[in-house]
């Protein structure tokens, strides 16, 4: 299985460099971290943990597994003239971004975590609990309507993944020439409704 996916790298380099690419010029951006053991040996390392960073653009997801929870992982990844907002937890590496520190990256705390914030208020200060409950309720319609905007971006992973793949081996085993027409934002409408959840998956798809 690792030999497997070893062979696919070469075939998937080239969309996830798109990505990348992509993500880092989002207006709007999310980043978050967590642990990930990496079971190889680094020098000047101690021990297996490694970290998973997610970043959220407008359109795209990018991952990138860093050995370290350094600032320099996200300072790393976006532009240093980049101009955006970038939601994040209270970790205190966001912070310490040189973009944060130069003004043109501003910062978001998530509403998971403010929400947290209202929740306590709410419980250990009674003559503050109207207005906490007040913010808790304008911070459930914004999970209300994150929810209404998912349904309206549902192209499917294996659908697209079974198109790419099956262009490749037409491609003799490479990634094919035009990279562009893959990438989820230059899909077509018709593309797009092809590769819909709505669609079943034993349908076969034109790879024309």
């Amino acid at each position: 299985m690792t030999g497997g996916l070893k062979r696919l790298v070469p075939l998937l380099e080239p969309i996830y460099e798109g990505l990348l690419e992509r993500n880092a010029r989002s207006t709007y951006r999310q980043a978050d971290e967590t642990r990930w053991l990496v079971f190889v040996e680094q020098e000047g390392k101690h021990g297996y943990r490694w970290w998973l960073w997610a970043f959220l653009g407008e359109d795209t997801v990018v991952f990138r597994i860093a050995p370290t929870r350094s600032h320099e992982v996200p300072e790393q990844h976006y532009p240093q003239d980049v101009r955006a907002f970038l939601m994040v937890d209270r970790y205190s590496a966001y912070q310490a971004m040189v973009q944060v520190k130069l003004g043109v990256v501003i910062l978001a705390f998530c509403w998971a975590h403010v929400r947290r914030d209202f929740v306590e208020v709410g419980k250990g200060w009674p003559e503050l609990a109207d207005g906490a409950l007040s913010w808790l309720r304008r911070i459930r319609e914004i999970y209300r309507l994150n929810r209404q905007r998912r349904k309206h971006w549902n192209v499917n992973p294996r659908r697209w993944l079974t198109w790419y793949l099956e262009s490749c081996a037409v491609a003799g085993s490479k990634p094919p020439a035009d990279i562009e027409s893959f990438l989820p934002w230059n899909l077509s409408d018709e593309r797009r409704s092809q590769l819909a959840n709505r669609v079943s998956l034993v349908e076969p798809i034109d790879s024309s």
